[in-house]
């Protein structure tokens, strides 16, 4: 009975036992199969099956791997200086020593750096990867020579441009004015004030301010009235865009103010108004509406008159009678018919 009790102990001890050992060994088969990857720095050994470290200044790996085992570190030449040391992640580096170099062609060994002799100068020096290289001594001067009168050249050629731009301004400007004398009835002294204002700002205006001077026209100062079968509101609104054309911009809000808008009122044109060359016509229209039929043709060209700008209300009424939307008042009209217009 007591033997019985030893021979069943040690069968549960068998059983206890046999698992972990099957499957120990199981493990270390499938390490063996498919070993793991090293980090840079070590290699796996095939004693253990596991990633070991290398040797710092001895051996070294610089990238993950499954190496037997760490690479040597390279030992610089005799004619190599040590640039940087080896560690465990990366090789020795080496390099030239001073007054040598070794490019692409020479990977062996270190050559030394040529001289410049014979009248040659240095132009790049020598380093560990590039020969020292040299030229002739006026070559340098005529390196130098060869960018400086292409500069030089480039310069003048820019200077020339100027000038021709200048001149061409000039002539520009001379044309403006012929131009101004046979469209106006200018004086010479408002000609003299448009030349200035060629070259202050650019021309923005046609014509000259002077204060218009007795009129002797055979028209006199007569009125302009709507010709015969026009609608007084439709033809006063076509002569609007051609406003625009005539009078100059930097006297669009002095008109509309002499004209009875108020400063906010243009101010919103202005900033409602896209593009801003409508804003005359917007200005105008607003002026229209808030006096309706008791707006008239003439109480335009008396704003300009009063605003300086003679001759676009001289160029306003010369195009609203040749458009036939207007006719000179007849000293044989009503005074009834005229008043209505005025």
């Amino acid at each position: 009975m007591g033997m019985f009790k030893v021979v069943l102990l040690l069968g549960f001890f068998g059983l206890a036992t046999a698992g972990p050992i099957h499957n120990g060994t199981a493990n270390l088969q499938r390490l063996k199969r498919d070993p793991p990857n090293c980090p840079a720095g070590s290699y796996l050994s095939e004693r253990t099956g596991v990633c070991e470290l290398c040797q710092e200044g001895v051996d070294f790996t610089s990238s993950p791997n499954k190496l037997p085992s760490c690479e040597r570190c390279r030992v610089c030449k005799e004619d190599e200086d040590e640039k940087s040391r080896c560690t465990s992640t990366r090789n020795t580096e080496c390099q030239c020593k001073s007054g040598s170099f070794k490019d692409d062609n020479l990977t062996e060994y270190c050559k030394k750096c040529s001289l410049c002799t014979d009248g040659k100068e240095e132009v790049t020096p020598c380093t560990p990867k590039t020969d020292r290289k040299c030229v002739p001594q006026n070559a340098g001067t005529s390196h130098l020579v060869s960018i400086v009168v292409p500069l030089a050249l480039l310069a003048l050629l820019v200077l020339l441009i100027l000038a021709y731009v200048v001149w061409r301004k000039t002539q520009l400007r001379s044309i403006i004015l012929r131009h101004i004398k046979r469209a106006c009835p200018c004086r010479k002294q408002g000609l003299e004030s448009a030349d200035t204002s060629l070259n202050l700002m650019g021309n923005d205006s046609h014509c000259n301010k002077e204060p218009e001077e007795a009129e002797n026209s055979p028209t006199g100062r007569k009125l302009l009235v709507p010709a015969n079968g026009c609608d007084p509101i439709d033809a006063l609104q076509r002569i609007f865009n051609y406003c625009t054309d005539v009078v100059p911009f930097n006297s669009w809000d002095r008109l509309m103010r002499e004209m009875g808008l108020k400063d906010n009122e243009i101010k919103v044109i202005r900033a409602e108004t896209q593009p801003q060359s409508d804003a005359l016509y917007q200005m105008l229209q607003k002026w229209l509406n808030q006096r309706g039929r008791g707006a008239s043709i003439n109480h335009l060209l008396d704003a300009l008159e009063a605003v300086g700008e003679r001759c676009a209300r001289d160029k306003i009424k010369e195009h609203a009678v040749k458009s036939g939307k207007f006719t000179y008042q007849q000293s044989t009209d009503e005074p009834g018919v005229a008043d209505s217009f005025l």
